[in-house]
């Protein structure tokens, strides 16, 4: 399984990313720059319809 942690400044992704640290867990981390509006990119809206991190 490939685990994917997507995070930006700012947003809610403090913690989990702590939990995945603190657990060992493989994951990969991918950061969102809201400045570019990578959020609304096709690619991101596959995954996430609302944009959000």
């Amino acid at each position: 399984m490939n685990l994917s942690l997507y995070y930006a400044p700012g947003a809610c992704s403090f913690v989990p990313h702590c939990a995945l640290e603190f657990a060992g867990a493989a994951f990969e981390p991918r950061g969102v720059n809201f400045r570019e509006g990578q959020q609304r990119t096709p690619e991101y809206l596959a995954i996430n319809p609302r944009g959000q991190v």
